[in-house]
C-alpha cells in the first residue's frame, strides 16, 4: 500500500512565531474547502522559512485533490471552493504577502494565490442589476420589514429578502414547488472577472410548473396561428430571408 503524499502551502507571509493562530486556522480552512476529501488530508507540520503548512495527502484521494485543484486554476471549481480562494487571495492582500503557492511533493505548482498585487482592485462595486433566480422555498419568515426568503436551486443556495406580503405569498410553496423570483441583486466584481451576488431582494414571483418537454410542445402546437394554414411556411420563411440578404 503506498503511503501519503505531502503538499506544501507557503504562505509567504509571517513567521510560524508571529503568525496569529486565528488566521493560520482561516487560511488552513479555506485551503480544506478547495482541497476536499477531508478526511484524506491532514496537518503534519509548519515548517519555518515564511509560514509553510505541511499537508499529508492519503495516496486513494489524490487524483481527486489533484482533479479539484485543476478545476479551481481554470476557474471552474464549485461555488464554495471559489469563495475559498478568493478568501485566501483577500486574506494574502491584507496581510501583505505577494503571492501564496500550494506545491506538491515534487515541488510542482498546482496553484497560486495572488496576494498584494490584486490588493486594492480585488472587487468592483457594488452594482445593482434586474434578475430573476429559480428555487424551491426553503426558508421563509423573520422579524424585519424584509424578511428572510432563501431558494435552494439544486446545490446552490439563494439567499433573498422580501417584503412580509410577497414573503406571505411565496411561503405557500414552501418545500413544495419550484418559484420564479424577480427583483434586483447586489453584485461585485473580483479581480478575476468573477461576478458573486451579495444580495437579492424579491419584487414578485411566479410558480413553475413540473410540465415535460412533450407536454411543453403539445401546447405549442395547439396555439392558433395563420402560418399554419399555408402550404409551405418553411419555404415562405427561407423565401422571405432571402429577399432581406
Amino acid at each position: 500500500m503506498v503511503g501519503p503524499v505531502e503538499f506544501r502551502f507557503e504562505i509567504k507571509a509571517y513567521t510560524p512565531k508571529t503568525m496569529p493562530l486565528e488566521r493560520l486556522a482561516r487560511y488552513l480552512s479555506n485551503l480544506a474547502v478547495i482541497l476536499g476529501e477531508t478526511r484524506s488530508v491532514h496537518l503534519v507540520r509548519i515548517e519555518a522559512g515564511s509560514t509553510v503548512p505541511v499537508l499529508a495527502v492519503d495516496w486513494e484521494s489524490l487524483p481527486k485533490v489533484r482533479k479539484r485543484a485543476h478545476e479551481i486554476r481554470s476557474d471552474e471549481g464549485s461555488p464554495e471552493a471559489c469563495a475559498a480562494r478568493r478568501a485566501i487571495e483577500r486574506d494574502l492582500a491584507e496581510d501583505n504577502a505577494p503571492f501564496g503557492d500550494l506545491l506538491d511533493h515534487q515541488g510542482t505548482r498546482l496553484l497560486r494565490f495572488p496576494g498584494v498585487q490584486v490588493g486594492a482592485d480585488i472587487e468592483y462595486g457594488p452594482f445593482s442589476q434586474p434578475a430573476t433566480l429559480d428555487g424551491v422555498p426553503i426558508v421563509v419568515g423573520g422579524q424585519k420589514d424584509l424578511v428572510p426568503v432563501h431558494l435552494q436551486d439544486r446545490e446552490r443556495i439563494h439567499n433573498c429578502v422580501a417584503s412580509r406580503a410577497v414573503a406571505k405569498e411565496i411561503s405557500r410553496h414552501l418545500f413544495t414547488a419550484s418559484v420564479r423570483v424577480s427583483g434586483v441583486g447586489r453584485w461585485f466584481r473580483d479581480s478575476h472577472g468573477v461576478w458573486t451576488m451579495r444580495s437579492f431582494t424579491i419584487h414578485g414571483f411566479t410558480e413553475l410548473t413540473a410540465a415535460s418537454v412533450g407536454e411543453v410542445s403539445d401546447r405549442l402546437q395547439r396555439i392558433d396561428a395563420a402560418w399554419k394554414q399555408r402550404e409551405d411556411p418553411i419555404g415562405d420563411l427561407t423565401a422571405l430571408r432571402d429577399s432581406e440578404a
